[in-house]
């Protein structure tokens, strides 16, 4: 045999053990529901959530429309506005849990579509400003803030801003109770040849080029904290690396900087402002994580809260607690989103900071 025929089987060979396997993962591979477990090629059935989740059917505020009588204006990323690609079910998020327990209308608007100068300057916003415009953002966000502060950043500065208006909010809950539910089963195809390229081609990239997978992998040193058959793992987004090595310097300024869009928003006298910042998943399981990477891994939101003019929430002092109590799936295991446990704590913590600063009835 030539060596060009050895060639050519030894081809026809890796062809055909390349076309098994994709057949094979077409065959055994269920569909994704996490961004987590589709960015990294890691099966469903072994990060998807296994105990129930809580969602209010329908759901008690409104996404993606302003209305005349709303008090509450959200201007928030996929933490608090659904998106068809999302698994989190739409009675999931945080706002439903705060428009349960204080009546209260709540509107939120995207970030993708809605710039805060935009909704600022709407002829619907400025004739009914809501009582409170809340800005969440996920903590990697501070990385890349100056596309939200640019402007108010250059128009205020970080000199002490005002004594603001202070609204008060009445409660009155609704009666409205949250109900259970599985995490959903999509029907299976018999054979997905797409599924299985994609799975095939991370399973390589993970063992031979792992820089280039958005999911990260870690061991817990607790298995207690999720509810998949994996619970002692745990999936993380690459881009909560980012931070790493953040200069105090630098996280003082963008404190400065989202005073200033503070300022910016409450500069009608009608409406306050409130910063809500997600910890990033990663950074509330950093304590849990078995030889976690080498490098300074910032305080972001507790050096941004310690500017005393910010009126934001302190998220990951109730998530590190959370955690230390066992909660399980306070984030989903298959994902870098919320659990319903975790939007119920963001909900709980922003009424109590409300409280706290009156702006909500006690």
């Amino acid at each position: 045999m030539n060596a060009f025929k050895r060639y050519a089987l030894a081809l026809l060979a890796i062809y055909a053990l390349v076309g098994a396997a994709i057949y094979w993962f077409g065959f055994t591979t269920p569909q994704y529901l996490g961004d987590l477990t589709r960015l990294g090629g890691y099966r469903e059935d072994e990060f998807g959530w296994e105990a129930p989740q809580q969602r209010y059917r329908p759901p008690l505020f409104t996404p993606d429309h302003y209305d005349a009588d709303t008090q509450v204006l959200i201007l928030g990323d996929s933490m608090t506005v659904h998106r068809p690609t999302e698994q989190t079910d739409p009675g999931v998020y945080w706002p439903n849990v705060l428009a349960a327990q204080t009546g209260w209308k709540i509107a939120a608007l995207h970030r993708r579509e809605h710039t805060v100068e935009e909704v600022l300057s709407r002829a619907d916003y400025q004739a009914h400003p809501p009582k409170l415009f809340v800005l969440e953002i996920a903590e990697r966000t501070v990385t890349a803030l100056e596309r939200i502060t640019e402007t108010a950043a250059r128009r205020y500065g970080c000199g002490a801003p005002p004594a603001p208006r202070q609204p008060v909010l009445e409660i009155r809950p609704l009666q409205a109770t949250p109900e259970d539910f599985a995490r959903p089963q999509p029907p299976r195809a018999w054979l997905d040849l797409s599924l299985g390229g994609h799975r095939l081609k991370h399973l390589l990239l993970r063992q031979f080029a792992p820089g280039s997978i958005d999911a990260l992998h870690y061991r817990l040193t607790r298995e207690d904290l999720f509810s998949n058959r994996r619970a002692g793992e745990l999936l993380v987004f690459r881009d909560d690396l980012e931070k790493l090595g953040l200069p105090a310097r630098f996280l003082a300024q963008q404190a400065c900087a989202l005073q200033a869009l503070q300022q910016e928003v409450e500069a009608d006298g009608r409406t306050r402002f409130v910063l809500l910042m997600v910890p990033d998943k990663l950074s509330a399981y950093r304590p849990y994580v078995r030889d976690f990477p080498a490098g300074d891994y910032p305080p972001v939101i507790a050096a941004l809260a310690a500017n005393p003019n910010l009126l934001m929430p302190r998220l990951d002092l109730d998530f590190e607690t959370a955690l230390r109590a066992g909660t399980r799936d306070l984030y989903l295991p298959d994902d870098t989103h919320l659990g319903s446990a975790g939007h119920r704590l963001v909900a709980e913590r922003l009424l109590a900071q409300l409280r706290a600063s009156g702006l909500a009835a006690p």
